[in-house]
Order: C-alpha cells, then sequence, then structure tokens
C-alpha cells in the first residue's frame, strides 16, 4: 500500500536585521610633497664669426676727353701812331776856358 504525503514543515520566521556596522576612521593627512628641483640655467650662446669681407666693385668708367677750347677772337688792329714833331736845332755849344799857364819851377 502506497504510504501518505508526508506534511509540509512550516515555514520559519523572517531573521531580524543586522545592527549598523562602526564608522569607518578618518583617513590619514597626506604628506606634503618636496619641492621641484631648479632648472639648470642654459649656457652662454658662441658669437658668430665675423662675416668676410666684401668683393671689390669694378673698375670706374674712363672720362671722356675734354673737348679742344673754342679759339680766340683776333685783337683789333692797333692805333696808328701820331706823326712826331721835328726836333729843335740844337744852339752851339759854349767854347771852353782857355787853361792857365803852369808855374815856372824854381831852380835848385
Amino acid at each position: 500500500v502506497d504510504g501518505k504525503d508526508g506534511v509540509n514543515g512550516i515555514d520559519g520566521q523572517n531573521g531580524v536585521d543586522g545592527k549598523d556596522g562602526v564608522n569607518g576612521e578618518d583617513g590619514q593627512n597626506g604628506v606634503d610633497g618636496k619641492d621641484g628641483v631648479n632648472g639648470i640655467d642654459g649656457q652662454n650662446g658662441v658669437n658668430g664669426k665675423d662675416g668676410q669681407n666684401g668683393v671689390d666693385g669694378k673698375n670706374g668708367v674712363n672720362g671722356i676727353d675734354g673737348q679742344n677750347g673754342v679759339d680766340g677772337q683776333g685783337g683789333k688792329n692797333g692805333v696808328n701812331g701820331i706823326d712826331g714833331q721835328n726836333g729843335v736845332d740844337g744852339k752851339d755849344g759854349v767854347n771852353g776856358i782857355n787853361g792857365q799857364n803852369g808855374v815856372d819851377g824854381k831852380d835848385g
């Protein structure tokens, strides 16, 4: 003979809610960061080399030859001289005075 079905068990009661957990502790303050390293100063730039001398310019063009001077105009004819007057006749010269006779020498 088949046995009878067993009776269903009674459902248990709902469990009690658990208590709230303990609040967590405050975190620690972060450590201050170190100051950054200063950058290294750059070196002075190298001076540029002097430029090369410029190329000499070409020789200048020779000057043009001067033109011949214009011939001067001929001078005017000179004025004709005035005719000279006749010279005056010379007078007779004065006669010279006769010299005196020499003194006789004394006897020695």
